[in-house]
């Protein structure tokens, strides 16, 4: 049985310049959603995750969520996806009961402020809580 990443790495490999996603005007082929799922990878590695531990994913259907899919894949660890719809308390339930030990989000959407959202989440889930979160500011992935 074929891992999902080692099927992207064979498109990537076969038919690196066909366009495998596109988003609004962007046109994304199979060799870049790899190459970029790498360094997510490499990004979550030097973050302490490792094979088994669980990643939370907040944000939109984008590529960017895809290639941060694709990067806990290569590493073994595991999606724990979240809908840009939750509010502090279901953030702080999932978080708090999944054991999440990063959170990827979009920064804001639609005037939501998920940064401040999250850290409240955070706060309010940190009593009897299997999650080890912290919060960093990273540069964009591309």
């Amino acid at each position: 049985m074929q891992r999902i990443h080692d099927v992207l790495h064979g498109a990537a490999t076969t038919a690196a310049d066909a366009v495998g996603w596109i988003a609004d005007d962007r046109k994304i082929r199979f060799a870049e959603m790899d190459a970029w799922s790498d360094r997510v990878a490499s990004g979550l590695l030097r973050l302490g995750i490792r094979r088994g531990d669980r990643v939370a994913v907040n944000g939109p259907n984008t590529p960017e969520w895809l290639a941060v899919y694709f990067a806990a894949a290569k590493i073994g660890a595991v999606v724990v996806g979240l809908s840009v719809r939750y509010r502090e308390t279901e953030f702080a339930r999932i978080l708090g009961d999944s054991g999440s030990r990063a959170v990827v989000t979009v920064p804001s959407s639609e005037g939501i402020d998920f940064l401040q959202m999250l850290a409240g989440a955070k706060s309010s889930s940190a009593a009897g809580s299997r999650s080890d979160l912290r919060r960093r500011r990273r540069p964009p992935a591309r």
